[in-house]
C-alpha cells in the first residue's frame, strides 16, 4: 500500500492525521508472507523527501519482505 500526502487518491482521514502530522510525506507498507500466512508487515516512510515512493520502491520492499519471511520461517523450523 502506497500512501502519499499529495497523491490523487488521498489517504483516509484517520491515516492522514496519524501519518502526516509527524511530517511523513509518503508511506509504504507490504505484508511479510509465508505462503498464505501473514507473518507481519514491513513499513517504510519518507520524512524529509517530498518525492513519493515509486513502483520500484514497492517492488524492492516486497523483495525484502519475502527474504524476511524466509528467514523467519527458517528460524521457526530450526
Amino acid at each position: 500500500v502506497r500512501i502519499d500526502a499529495d497523491s490523487e487518491v488521498p489517504p483516509p482521514t484517520t491515516l492522514r492525521g496519524e501519518l502526516f502530522e509527524a511530517q511523513i510525506a509518503s508511506a509504504l507498507g507490504v505484508p511479510v508472507l509465508a505462503g498464505e500466512r501473514v507473518l507481519g508487515v514491513l513499513n517504510a516512510a519518507k520524512v524529509q523527501s517530498r518525492q513519493p515512493f515509486t513502483e520500484a520502491d514497492q517492488e524492492l520492499l516486497m523483495l525484502l519482505a519475502a527474504q524476511a519471511a524466509i528467514a523467519i520461517e527458517n528460524a521457526r523450523l530450526y
